[in-house]
């Protein structure tokens, strides 16, 4: 990934007004790379251009210096410009009357000469000094009255993460003047039209695969050690006796004195035989109780009216769903209620719960039958079998009689449904 330098760079100008003024422009620069650590005691290679017209105008100068310069411990290059080594133009010809101009510097962090750091900004004062050789008379005027001290600009510079302005990231570069001479750049100073953005080069493409080195020449073989034996270990099944209550396995080791991989009876050391015993057997645990897995109460108030009353089953009722959550659990109901039976010739009312309209298995009957005008009962039953999922619960009725109630005074009753392991 291409490397991103901060440059912070300051030009100081030399006046000499008695003298002949020097070709030259005092260069200072700090340097600190992308994590903002500062480059130092390090030669870096520079390339100075003076463009004129803009930022991207016509190059009328331009130097590079040997040897390189080199930053200090504190991050910062000093050189001058002029002194270089030129490449294009003269700098004493440069014209500094027809302006504007602008200085580009490039600096490679490495020494060399790919310059991995540029810069543009405008000189935004002509260098007096110089100028001064050519601008006409050379006396000077008077002292003009002491100017008002003016506000320093200040540059603030944070990380700009991967967005709209930087696609890979890379350095926001805000810039104020500091009214209120903190020399801090508060957010109110910023000038947001100057704000520029540094930005980290795309990810180059990875580099073709290094030539394979030549092998090392192959050291002198070593002298052949003596042969060893090999000491061998041999398990058996012991059955139950004195070595072994409850038998176990047999390890028994040796030598290996004719080199078979084998270890014969003769090679066995019955001092080092040892016994590996299988453990008694323990107690059988109590049986664990069946654990609740989920349970459903259904409550109502509503009563039975008289109707129609079969000798065959029909709904009366429908208490509600449920949802069992097992596949292996078991479903057990429990239900209690107030019935009464009105009727002749020995009238009967037989309630039955139903899962899903079908009553207790292997237990035709099963529910509540009540022969009396008033009279309270219960009923409790457990289905097996029943799939995971939603089921609904229903009451039935069959009988002989005028008239048969189920929670006659509208009383609050309950019906209970247990999933039970």
């Amino acid at each position: 990934m291409k490397r991103i330098f901060h440059l912070l760079f300051f030009v100081f100008f030399t006046l000499n007004l008695l003298a002949q003024a020097p070709q030259k422009i005092s260069y200072q620069a700090v340097v600190r790379n992308s994590s903002n650590a500062l480059v130092t005691s390090k030669d870096v290679g520079v390339r100075i251009s003076i463009l004129q017209g803009s930022a991207s105008g016509t190059e009328v100068y331009k130097e590079i210096y040997n040897p390189n310069p080199q930053t200090n411990a504190n991050g910062l290059v000093s050189f001058e410009i002029g002194s270089g080594i030129p490449i294009t133009g003269t700098f004493s010809s440069i014209n500094w009357a027809n302006g504007p101009f602008f200085l580009k510097t490039e600096i490679d962090p490495n020494g060399g000469t790919s310059y991995s750091i540029t810069g543009t900004s405008q000189l935004l004062s002509v260098p007096y000094a110089i100028y001064a050789q050519t601008s006409g008379s050379s006396t000077p005027g008077p002292v003009g009255p002491a100017g008002a001290n003016g506000k320093n600009t200040l540059v603030k510079t944070t990380t700009e993460a991967a967005g709209a302005n930087c696609a890979t990231g890379g350095v926001k570069l805000e810039y104020g003047v500091d009214a209120n001479s903190n020399d801090v750049l508060d957010a109110g100073e910023v000038n947001a039209t100057l704000t520029k953005y540094v930005c980290n080069g795309a990810t180059g493409a990875t580099g073709p695969t290094g030539a394979t080195g030549a092998t090392g020449v192959t050291g002198a073989t070593g002298a052949t050690g003596a042969s060893g034996k090999n000491t061998l270990v041999r398990t058996t099944t012991e059955a139950a006796g004195t070595n072994c209550s409850t038998g176990g396995v047999k390890l028994e080791y040796g030598v290996d004195a004719n080199n078979n991989n084998v270890l014969d009876a003769g090679e066995v050391n019955t001092a080092l035989t040892k016994y590996v015993c299988n453990g008694a057997t323990g107690a059988t645990g109590a049986t664990g109780s069946s654990g609740v897995v989920n349970t459903t109460r259904f409550v109502y108030t509503n009563s039975i009216l008289d109707g129609t009353i079969s000798v065959t089953p029909e709904t009366a009722r429908t208490i509600g769903t449920f949802t069992k959550v097992k596949v292996t659990s078991k479903i057990r109901i429990d239900w209690s209620s107030h019935f009464t039976t009105v009727g002749t010739t020995a009238p009967f009312c037989h309630w039955v719960v139903n899962i899903d309209n079908i009553g207790p298995s292997g237990c035709s009957s099963c529910g509540i039958v009540n022969y009396s005008a008033d009279a309270p009962g219960s009923f409790s039953h457990i289905w097996e079998g029943l799939s995971a999922g939603d089921h609904t619960i229903t009451i039935s009725l069959r009988g002989a009689a005028t008239s048969c109630q189920e929670n006659k005074g509208n009383f609050s009753k309950a019906l209970l449904v247990t999933e039970i392991e």
